[in-house]
This record gives structure tokens, sequence and C-alpha cells, in this order.
């Protein structure tokens, strides 16, 4: 019903006294009214979420996860599962979580072994509350059935504690209740206490092993020599230990057996060039080998009662740093070892401003390594003659790298001259004689002022040579006054090759294709 007063409305009209009991009358009316609407929308919105608690209870009986084989979500959870590192006791992650999901996905998830055959264990943490918390490691191997285990074991901490007042003996025998599954452990700061209470588990299926304590410490582990493992990896930790070297060659493996060893030296030092040859003699099975290098005196009259040896299957050599091993020693070394299979060599060695001491690496060309695709050097290491007679015996070089370009040398002669970034991009400038043909990627860090030109000129030059060049990455060491441009680095990448310009400290400048955009964005 129409009100009397509509034409009233939004205007200055003064109701009388009257005129303001029928609009009140009307508003009480009207009030219902509008009670009995918000009633009825109350009743119908009931109706329509039991409607649709409905609709989507029984969508839920045909849902495709409901649907889903089991072994389909098996392998979903496997996807699920971290792959860098060993499963964490957490119920934010996988495999805890998947456990949180449904009853019947906790089903799938605990009747899965190989979601529980990884786990990482912080004994600390494990200890500070070892009723609750040990149970719940022993259920971990439980559920990994008869699956080989991958272990991780932090031991930060222990090796200062004393007795036994934590109840490490218990986990240990928790620990060697699955040993004979172990496939991959790494034990890190292993304690005395631990490694003489895992000193003879039984490990048949061992494959991957690291740990790092003292060489002492890792003496004590018998279960090293078993003849299934594989790959070897110590982080030592000697101080200044005199006996170093004696220790690490009377350590219980099986050296003919192993196809990667990676030795560690945390304090000053490392293994002497004599130790790593008696090592390569003992181990010719080796694949890779990674360690740190100590200094050698090229006088030593060991040198005279080395043997030369061949190391057939190794394709990986990494020298780490620090390093202080002379070059003109890592040339003897060239000399005596035969690596015929080599691929990868990532060296640092000392500064060195005469040729004598820069032919260091004229061997990697011939019979002692004639494959290398992948080679890490220093600069400094060089002089501008010997590092084009390396890199001209490689032809088979497809990644570069060059650390510490920035050479100073006090006094320059004509034969000793030292070398730099730019030079060094002149000399891998394709021209009438290219060097490294088959370079796909260059990367300086620590690097010196490099003119655009220079830059523009290689990149070029290289991208003109062959399609297989793809990268270039510098790190400078300070901005540069004349760089490259966006347009420049678009330009190198519609043509295939990503360049990154870094600076210390700095984000790198380098240049990428959104997929979803499909415009390039400068990060």
């Amino acid at each position: 019903m129409k009100s009397a007063f509509v034409s009233h409305l939004n205007t200055n009209f003064v109701p009388s006294d009257e005129e303001i009991e029928v609009i009140q009358a009307d508003i009480a009316l009207r009030s219902q009214e509008l009670a009995d609407l918000d009633e009825r929308i109350r009743e119908l919105s009931a109706q329509r979420d039991e409607i649709h608690s409905y609709i989507e209870a029984h969508k839920a009986l045909i849902s495709h996860p409901r649907r889903m084989p089991p072994d389909i979500v098996r392998e979903i959870f496997l996807a699920c599962m971290p792959t860098h590192r060993n499963a964490v006791m957490s119920t934010q992650e996988a495999p805890l979580v998947l456990c949180r999901i449904c009853s019947a996905w906790r089903h799938i998830a605990l009747a899965t072994p190989s979601l529980w055959a990884s786990l990482h264990i912080p004994l600390d943490f494990v200890l500070l509350n070892p009723q609750a918390r040990m149970p719940a490691v022993a259920r971990w191997f439980q559920l990994s059935g008869a699956c080989p285990v991958s272990l991780t074991v932090l031991g930060e901490g222990l090796r200062y504690v004393k007795g036994d007042p934590l109840g490490i003996s218990a986990f240990l025998k928790l620990l060697a209740a699955s040993s004979a599954r172990w496939r991959s452990v790494k034990l890190a700061d292993l304690s005395d206490a631990v490694a003489l209470g895992l000193a003879d588990i039984n490990t048949p299926i061992l494959r991957s092993f690291s740990a790092s304590s003292t060489v002492q410490v890792l003496r004590r582990l018998g279960f090293l020599r078993t003849p299934s493992l594989y790959d070897a990896t110590f982080e030592v930790d000697n101080g200044s230990d005199s006996s170093l070297e004696d220790e690490v060659l009377g350590m219980p493996l099986l050296w003919d057996q192993l196809a990667h060893l990676t030795f560690k030296v945390t304090s000053p030092g490392g293994l002497s060039l004599r130790t790593v040859l008696d090592l390569l003699s003992r181990c010719r099975q080796l694949i890779s080998f990674q360690s740190m290098i100590t200094y050698v005196n090229d006088d030593d009259d060991r040198w005279a009662n080395v043997k030369a040896l061949s190391v057939p299957f190794l394709e990986s050599l990494v020298i780490l740093e620090p390093c202080n091993l002379e070059p003109r020693a890592f040339g003897r070394f060239l000399e005596l070892v035969s690596m015929p299979k080599l691929s990868l060599l990532h060296l640092a060695t000392q500064p060195s401003s005469t040729a004598a001491d820069c032919y260091f690496l004229a061997a990697l060309g011939t019979k002692s390594a004639p494959r290398i695709e992948d080679l890490a050097i220093t600069m400094r290491s060089f002089i501008k003659d010997s590092l084009l007679k390396v890199l001209a015996s490689l032809p088979s070089l497809k990644r570069l790298l060059v650390s510490n370009t920035v050479f100073s040398v006090e006094e320059e002669t004509e034969n000793s001259a030292p070398t730099d970034p730019e030079y060094l991009l002149a000399l891998l400038t394709p021209g009438p004689a290219t060097v490294c043909p088959m370079l796909q990627e260059l990367t300086l860090k620590d690097c010196g002022s490099i003119a655009k030109e220079v830059l523009v000129s290689f990149v070029q030059n290289r991208a003109d040579f062959s399609a297989e060049f793809s990268r270039l990455q510098i790190v400078f060491q300070e901005s540069q006054t004349d760089e490259l441009s966006l347009d420049e680095i678009l330009s190198f990448q519609e043509r295939g090759v990503e360049v990154s310009l870094h600076y210390l400290y700095e984000t790198a400048r380098t240049v990428q294709a959104t997929a979803w955009a499909g415009l390039p964005t400068s990060t």
C-alpha cells in the first residue's frame, strides 16, 4: 500500500501531530512486514545450507580422490617426499602430514614402507625427551618394513658428554637394530660415544657414508669395511695433529671398492700430495675424488720414490679450497698420474708469476687427462703464455670457471705478463685458430673491470661460431662504469646466450622470459 506522504519525502515538510500518529502507525506495520521477511530469509538460508551440505556430501562420495586406486595415491605420496634431504619428524611435512588428511589416506601412508625409508634425527633433540621420542623413532623404522634406509644423525654437542646420562646407549641400540638395512648414512659431528656404540654393527648393503669428526673417532667405525660401500665422505677436524695422514691411511675401508671419495679438512692444512697419491694407488676403482691438499716442496726427495700410477675410471677430480698447493707440485702430480677418463677438474693453487711454474697443466691435453670437459681454475696461477698453452690443449672443454681473475705482480716481465679477464675473453673469442671450440659455459668470479666492447665482441663471435655456447656469467668486484644495456642483454638472449652480470653483495642482472606474460623481466 502506497503511503499518503510519499510526495513529502526528502522535502522540508513538517507533519502535524495527527499526521505523526498516522506515520508511526504506518512504520509499525511496515516493521512487522520486514520482520516477517527476515524470518522467511532465515528459513530459506537454513534450507539452502541444508541442501548445499547434502550436495557437497554426496559430491564427496563420487570425488576423484576417493575413487583413486591406492597404488596411485602411493605414487602421489612418494612425490611429496623431500628429494635433497631425508624426511624429518614434523607434522608439517611428508610423510607425517599425509597421515592427517583422512583415515583412508592415513592407512595408505602407514602401509607404504618406502615413505618411511628416510629419516633425519637430531640426536640432542631426541635425547631431551627420550621417553616419547625414542619410541617414535622405533615406530618410524618399523613402518619402513624391509626397505633400505637413508639416515642422517646430527650429534651436535654430544662429543663432550661423559658417561651415559641421556640414554645414548639405548638410542644407539635402537639405531643398530636397523643397521642391516642402512643404505645411505650421514653421521654429523660424530662423538666418541656414538662411534663406540656403532663400531661393530652389521651393514651389509651400505652404499653411501658420510661423517664429520676426528680421524681417531672415525677409525673406530669397523663397519666401514663392508664390501658394499661405494661412496665415502669424511669431514675431518684434527687441529694441528701431525699424524693426520697416517691416521687417514689407517682407516677401516676397503679402498679398492670405493668409487667416490671425499676428504674435507676443517683445520688448517689438508692431505699432502703424497698421501693423495697413496690413496689413488689404493682406490683404482675411483670415479670421483675430492680433497684439500696441503703444501708440498717441489724439491722434496720423496718425489724420487713415487711411482707412476693409473686411475683408469676417474672422471672427476676436485681440489677443495683453501689450498696452498704449488703449481709445479701439481704439475709433478699430473706427470705421475694417468687419468684417461677425467672430464671434470676443479683446482686452486698458489699464485705464480714465472713461466716455469705456470706450465703445470700442460699434461691435461695429453695422455694424463685428454677428455676434460669441465675445468675450474684460479687465474692467479697463470701467466699469459701458460694459459694459452693450457686452454689450447683442451679441445673438448665445455664448461670453464675462472676465479680470482684480478692478478697483481709487482715486477712484470715480457715472459711473465699476468693474465687478466680481458685477455682471457680475447683468448676465447673465435678466430683463425679457435681455442676451446666446444665451449658452452664461461663463468668469471671476483672479476675486475672489462671493457664493454670486449664483452660484446666475445658473446657475438661465440654465438656466431657455435650455437652450443649458451651462458656467460661474470661476478665483478665492483660496479662497472661501462655496462651492457638491457637491450644488449636481451639481444644476446634472443641468440640463445644467457648473460648474467653480478656485483659482489648485489643482486644479479640477468634477463628471463616469464611463462605467463611472455615478456622479458629484469631481475
